[in-house]
């Protein structure tokens, strides 16, 4: 290690004196490589490179007010959302649209229409709430959960498809932690001003949310209590953030059999959410199971469907009327992300298409804004790159000349 040290000391200085002299005269060239413009150069190059690097173009490119962060990234994410939006728009106003852009666009005047949502409410739910209210027996828990999955909502765990991480050969179902309401398990077990803070206005959003769906305001709070005390349980059996660094931690094969031993009829949830046939599955997080079985047996049924309503609206809070919008805004937008205002609705519709009809919003991206000597230039781009690859893979010095030849293939 001192070795190591001594020669990255040394790199270092070596880098710095040359630094003064040869960045400075190719920043200030014309080079497609170093945009000399966002550059500060009179910021000293080896006391605070990230500033002479970058100086201008954060001086120039304030964090807007709706977003939390900002990058160059964030820069073209905010071009490409205007040509998207001239996309919708366009199919939105068409009424003879057909196949995609008509999908899209009816997805687009569905969600920009907050005359019609407001008027709403939160009815748009009330068939899923139903779901929930006419549970008598706890035996229907995982079911309703596996509901909720199938449709964005993340109750009790996470459930989702993936390559299996030891034979990527193949996919598995997978089982993990999840099921909070807050972004991570310290925030429910630290004991700091700062986040207890931060719980208790939690723990008032979640009172707001309640009392717009109809509570009265000493029902609210009795349901927010039971939601937080609920998601401390499941806090505490969820591994740390530095705990799920470890792959291992995250992978242990089992069976549907294996989790009915728990006590719990997990066979219900994997019918409901079409899993007829599971034979293996990777059950990320055992111990954390094994509470969600506790809970699901020994908590009362009366907090564990208050949960699930907590849960239902709380992931689709953003798509419902504008109180339910700027409540769930005001708890996760200005306290825990720091953001000033919330993006305009045009953005959060796009975003939402995206997410739920990206293909189809990304074929008619292409056909406007992608034309054929775009794609050839890219496709020439990466034939240049591949022929990099080959030359740099076949003159490595180490490994097998068969190895060489399957990372060439690939």
């Amino acid at each position: 290690m001192t070795y190591f040290f001594r020669q990255t000391c040394l790199a270092i200085s070596i880098a710095c004196a040359m630094a003064s002299n040869a960045v400075a005269q190719t920043a200030t060239s014309n080079n497609l490589v170093l945009e000399s413009h966002a550059m500060d150069l009179s910021a000293d190059v080896c006391r605070d490179f990230f500033q002479y690097a970058n100086g201008n173009w954060l001086k120039n490119n304030p964090i807007p007010a709706d977003r939390a962060r900002y990058s160059a990234y964030d820069e073209v994410t905010e071009r490409n959302l205007k040509d998207l939006r001239l996309i919708v728009e366009e199919a939105a106003a068409n009424p003879n649209a057909q196949g995609i852009a008509q999908l899209v666009g009816a997805y687009y005047r569905s969600g920009i229409d907050e005359s019609r949502l407001n008027a709403q409410g939160f009815k748009p739910l009330a068939e899923k709430l139903a779901e929930i209210d006419v549970i008598k027996d706890r035996k229907q828990i995982l079911s309703v959960v596996a509901l909720h999955h199938r449709t964005g909502t993340r109750s009790l765990f996470n459930f989702f498809v993936d390559q299996d991480a030891k034979n990527t050969t193949r996919y598995l179902a997978q089982l993990a932690q999840g099921g909070l309401g807050l972004p991570d398990r310290d925030y429910y077990l630290k004991s700091d001003k700062k986040t207890a803070q931060i719980r208790q206005k939690y723990q008032a959003y979640v009172t707001q949310i309640f009392s717009l769906m109809g509570d009265d305001a000493s029902a609210a709070q009795q349901h927010a209590r039971a939601v937080l005390k609920l998601e401390t349980q499941l806090a505490k059996a969820s591994l740390t953030k530095v705990e799920l660094r470890d792959p291992q931690a995250s992978y242990h094969l089992s069976s549907v059999s294996n989790l009915e031993q728990m006590g719990v009829n997990w066979k219900t949830y994997f019918d409901t959410i079409g899993l007829t046939n599971a034979k293996e599955l990777n059950l990320a997080h055992p111990k954390f199971f094994k509470e969600v079985s506790r809970i699901v047996q020994t908590e009362s049924l009366a907090n564990l469907k208050t949960y699930l309503r907590w849960q239902l609206v709380n992931s689709k809070a953003k798509d419902l009327s504008t109180e339910f919008v700027n409540t769930q805004f005001d708890f996760y937008g200005r306290t825990l992300a720091g953001t000033k205002e919330l993006q305009p609705r045009w953005k959060r519709v796009l975003t939402s298409i995206d997410a739920n009809v990206g293909e189809a919003l990304g074929e008619l991206y292409v056909n406007k804004f992608f034309a054929p000597k775009a794609k050839a230039g890219v496709l020439a781009m990466v034939d240049e790159i591949k022929l990099a690859m080959r030359d740099s893979i076949s003159k490595l010095r180490v490994g097998r000349d068969s190895c060489k030849k399957t990372q060439i293939l690939l």
